[in-house]
């Protein structure tokens, strides 16, 4: 009889534990959500524009017909320079 008063006392206070950690936790992610920026889009609000679509980097405005970049290898060497080159006088 004494093991069952005793099994159902633990079980009160594992179970009062878990409530006190799961509002411990709610508390903490309360407090990170107000202390790191969040990045979420914001639904669009009704008579506000919307904001202008941006294109990758890599893609030229009017340039070669849309979707069109420069091949890979023109690409790469553009980047570093390369044809650019000319060597110091000496």
């Amino acid at each position: 009889m004494r093991s069952l008063v005793t099994h159902k006392k633990l079980k009160e206070i594992a179970l009062a534990q878990q409530r006190e950690l799961a509002e411990l936790r709610a508390a903490m992610e309360k407090l990170r959500l107000r202390t790191y920026p969040t990045f979420a889009e914001a639904p669009p609000v009704a008579g506000m524009p919307l904001p202008p679509a941006r294109s990758p980097p890599d893609m030229r405005h009017g340039g070669p017909a849309a979707g069109q970049g420069p091949s890979p290898s023109t690409a790469g060497a553009a980047a570093l320079g390369v044809g650019s080159f000319r060597p110091l006088r000496s």
